[in-house]
This record gives C-alpha cells, sequence and structure tokens, in this order.
C-alpha cells in the first residue's frame, strides 16, 4: 500500500503519493485534489490509509507548521533522487568529427633516479623533470576505423614546450624550434608516430614533445563498444591501449582495469588503475599505475586526465635505466578558430608521407656534420670528433656505428679505393676475414665515396664490417663505420644508405681540429 501525505499551500491541497516499491523503485507523485480538505492552511496531514475524491480519512494526524514540511518535503525529494541516480546509464563512445579543432595542455611532474651502466659498475643518478606542452590541434581525415570513432591522424601547432630536466648536478633546458612546430601525428602500427611534414626532427625535439597519454590516442581508453554503462560499470583494458598510454613497444601483461565512479549531467567520471608489465627497447619495464579521466557527456570526448604512474626499468641497449614516480595532467577543449591550423594553410601540406619512413636529424656538437637516419638508430655517445650509434629493432641489438671526423687531406692530395682497403685491413688486424667487396662512386654533392664490406670474427663470432669514407674536393673527410653480426644482415636490410647519402660536411670554420682515430676506424 502507498504512503500518502496531504498538506495545503495557501488555498490549494496538495496530495504527496510515495510508491510501496522497494527504495530503489520509488517514485513521488504531487496532484492537486479537487475537493478542499479543511485543514488549517498551515497543516501537514500524517499517514493516510485511504483517500478520494472529496473524502480523506486520516490516521496519527500531525500538525506542523509550513516550514517544517517545507524542510521535510525537500528531504524526501533528496532521499527519491539518489537512488534515481543509480539508474543512469551512458554510453561512453568519442565521436571525432574531421576537421575539429581543440586546445590540448600538457603537464609532465618525474622524480626518481636514472639508472647506468658505467666502468663495470651501476650508479644511480637523481633526476627530476618539469615539462609543459601546449598545442592546438586538428583532426584531419580517416578520422578512424570502420564501425570505430576513435581519430588516427591530426595536425599540431605546438603554441609552448619548454622543459626543465636535472640530472644530479647537471641541468638541461632543451627548446623547440621556431620551425618546428607544425607536425603531423599518426596512430600507425600500434604507436602514435609524430613527425614534421617538411624536415625532420632530432631525438631531442621529438623526446620534448612525444608524452604518455597523447591526445589522440586518449578516447581509447573508453569500452569499445556502445553499451551504455551505469554507475560502477567496468571495462578491461587491453595490452595494445596500455602500449599507446605509455609508448612501450610491446605489452606482455597488463592487468588494468576502469569504472565508473560518478555520473553528472556534464561528465562520466572514470578511474582506471592496475599493472603492466612491458618493454621498451628491448628491456623489460614494470608500471603501477592510477589515473582519473573524464568524459564529457554533450562533446562525447574524454576532456580532462590525470596519470600516476610508479615504473622500474633496467638499462637498455639505447638507454639508461629507470626508477621514477611521475605525474601527467591533461586538458582538452574544443577551439573555435586556429590561424596556424587554417584550413587553407594546411593544403599544401604533405600528410600522406609513410610513418616508417620519418627520419630523425643529426648534427654533432660541434656542427661540423649532420645527417638523416631512421629511427631505430640511437645515439650512445659523442666524444670530440666521435660519435658511436647503436641500431635496435623491436628490441634487438642490430649493428653498431661509429661516425669519425677525419683530418682533412692537404691540398691536391688524394688516397685510392686500394689504400683504403689497405688501412680497414691493417685496422682489424687479426679479426680481418676477407673483402667481400669493394666500390668508388660519387655522390649527388660531387664527393668520392669508398665502400668497403668485410668479413672476420671476434671470438670466433662471424662478423661483418661496412666501411665508408666520404671525401670532398676541399679535403674534409668522414668515416663511417657500420658492425653487425652476419646473422643479423638481413635485419640490418641496408640501414647505412640513408645515413651516408645525407650525409653534409658543414662549413662556417676556418680551422678543424684532427680527429684521433681510435678502435675500428681507419685514419690516414
Amino acid at each position: 500500500m502507498g504512503l500518502d501525505w496531504i498538506c495545503r499551500l495557501g488555498k490549494v491541497d496538495l496530495a504527496i503519493a510515495i510508491s510501496s516499491r522497494p527504495v530503489a523503485g520509488r517514485r513521488a507523485q504531487v496532484r492537486i485534489l479537487d475537493e478542499p480538505t479543511g485543514l488549517e492552511p498551515t497543516g501537514l496531514v500524517g499517514q493516510v490509509i485511504r483517500s478520494g475524491k472529496g473524502k480523506i480519512a486520516m490516521a496519527n494526524a500531525r500538525f506542523f507548521r509550513i516550514w517544517g514540511f517545507l524542510a521535510c518535503l525537500c528531504a524526501l525529494f533528496a532521499l527519491l533522487a539518489t537512488p534515481a541516480q543509480a539508474e543512469d546509464s551512458v554510453r561512453l563512445r568519442p565521436a571525432a568529427q574531421p576537421d575539429a579543432l581543440r586546445r590540448v595542455g600538457i603537464s609532465l611532474e618525474v622524480s626518481g633516479h636514472l639508472l647506468v651502466h658505467a666502468e663495470g659498475k651501476d650508479t644511480r643518478l637523481p633526476m627530476e623533470v618539469d615539462a609543459l606542452v601546449r598545442h592546438q590541434e586538428r583532426l584531419v581525415p580517416p578520422v578512424g576505423e570502420p564501425g570505430s570513432a576513435a581519430p588516427l591522424r591530426s595536425v599540431r601547432f605546438y603554441d609552448e614546450v619548454k622543459a626543465d630536466l636535472k640530472i644530479e648536478d647537471q641541468q638541461l633546458h632543451p627548446k623547440l624550434s621556431e620551425d618546428r612546430r607544425l607536425m603531423v601525428a599518426s596512430l600507425a602500427d600500434s604507436r602514435v608516430v609524430l613527425r614534421r611534414p617538411a624536415g625532420a626532427l632530432t631525438r631531442e625535439e621529438l623526446d620534448l614533445v612525444e608524452l604518455p597519454g597523447d591526445s589522440l590516442m586518449i578516447d581509447r581508453l573508453l569500452p569499445d563498444d556502445n553499451q551504455p554503462r551505469t554507475l560502477n560499470a567496468t571495462w578491461k583494458q587491453s595490452e595494445e591501449t596500455m602500449a599507446l598510454l605509455f609508448g612501450l613497444d610491446a605489452v606482455g601483461h597488463a592487468d588494468v582495469e576502469s569504472k565508473l565512479y560518478e555520473l553528472t549531467d556534464k561528465l562520466a567520471k572514470i578511474e582506471m588503475t592496475g599493472t603492466v608489465h612491458g618493454a621498451i627497447d628491448g628491456i623489460a619495464t614494470k608500471i603501477e599505475l592510477k589515473c582519473r579521466y573524464y568524459f564529457h557527456r554533450q562533446r562525447r570526448q574524454i576532456n580532462g586526465l590525470e596519470l600516476h604512474w610508479q615504473e622500474e626499468r633496467e638499462v637498455g641497449h639505447v638507454s639508461p635505466g629507470v626508477d621514477v614516480a611521475a605525474r601527467l595532467k591533461m586538458h582538452l577543449a574544443p577551439l573555435d578558430s586556429s590561424e596556424p591550423l587554417a584550413v587553407d594553410q594546411l593544403q599544401s601540406l604533405d600528410l600522406d608521407e609513410d610513418e616508417g619512413l620519418a627520419l630523425l636529424e643529426f648534427v654533432t656538437a660541434d656542427r661540423r656534420v649532420r645527417f638523416l637516419h631512421d629511427r631505430r638508430w640511437h645515439v650512445t655517445g659523442e666524444v670530440g670528433q666521435r660519435l658511436a650509434m647503436r641500431l635496435v629493432d623491436d628490441g634487438e641489438l642490430i649493428a653498431q656505428c661509429n661516425v669519425l671526423d677525419l683530418k682533412p687531406l692537404k691540398e691536391g692530395e688524394r688516397i685510392s679505393l686500394e689504400d683504403f682497403q689497405a688501412d680497414v685491413k691493417r685496422v682489424l688486424g687479426a679479426k680481418f676475414g676477407q673483402f667481400v667487396r669493394a666500390k668508388q662512386s660519387m655522390d649527388e654533392a660531387d664527393r668520392v665515396v669508398y665502400r668497403v664490406e668485410v668479413a672476420g670474427r671476434v671470438a670466433e663470432l662471424p662478423i661483418r664490417w661496412i666501411y665508408y669514407l666520404v671525401s670532398a674536393r676541399d679535403g674534409r673527410r668522414v668515416s663511417l663505420v657500420f658492425t653487425m653480426e652476419e646473422s643479423l644482415l638481413e635485419s640490418f636490410a641496408m640501414a647505412d644508405q640513408v645515413i651516408v647519402s645525407s650525409l653534409e660536411m658543414l662549413t662556417g670554420r676556418e680551422t678543424q681540429a684532427a680527429a684521433e682515430a681510435t678502435s675500428d676506424a681507419p685514419r690516414r
């Protein structure tokens, strides 16, 4: 049986009926009675066991002043509103529109230790990072895969990029060049790839803008179906999504769950917790994460995220290990217009370049040598005129490269291909086996290029060396040595050619310091 309350407001008699269903299903109805009840204007009648048109039987009548009634009425409606909210639901499906503009702001704080292995021992170096990145972003076709509303590509203009790094007692403040603020972001091969549409970034510049939780992928933290979710609903995050979130090469196991913990008229609030076991550059890493993110119900997009994580990673082939705590905050908001991202400004951009060939630029510290390389190459050391690099592909160390800026030859002095081969054989000594091939050519800059390939052994392990000598007409020379195991030749796949063909000997100094030749680099 229902429970009724009757009151008079002014000259109007009201009946409030509450159903007798369980609390989660209670509903209240308010109706105006056709005939007056005869109550005093300030009265409230207690429980009613029977009511009808013009006839009301009352029991346990209690009278309250009108303001007391109003307080009870407000409390009653608050009681009824709470369980009704539990029945609310939302479809957490993003809606990405081509040519949509938005503004993205990201702050990143990291503290902990870098782990390095030097001189036969492991060392922990205290480190801190404080970074801020703000960019404008225009989503461009294709918007997403069939059946998916997630964006796959965007054009960005970076308004502000700054970072303060402290490693032990050393402080660094890397910056993004003014002419490199326009970039294209693409979601391909389970990675977000950033590149310049006209030119190349340096590794340092890429590191400034390639952060966890890229704005192009965060909508993938939502469920991958269109089913409505009610309060406290949960869903698992996939290994692929966690790899995208943290920029990992692979994720072996992810135990990460998201939960819809609050619903308002404007936002669906979600929390995510769990553990990720993955790898980057071939080194295992463990991440413990806590995250909250907010889905805007009208815009149908995530408009904010706060991510906290602890990460432990051992020293790798090309990077130090880490033991850090990090916090990243992201805010996204619609943008009405953007001068640097105006449609007519973007028509001339090459947005369809093969993402796998997005090259990086390297310039030596003394600004005398510059070249391009694919992203598998990592610089591991630079001392004087000597540069060391390693090629890592899918976590496997494929090859090493030494670049040496040699002492210039005197005017009119030249060496032959045979002389260069003799130098190579002398440097390798007992490691030398046989010449596989040797050739001489002229490149597009009218320089003489010697290429000598050698097979040999180191501790009974078959090794292949590829030696280059690039000589300009004014006597400047650069030597490059690529070293790998014989079994990795196919994986190497001519990764030397981009570096050698793009090599530049920069001018601008009166004299050049002579380079000391050590290890496997020949000298003359």
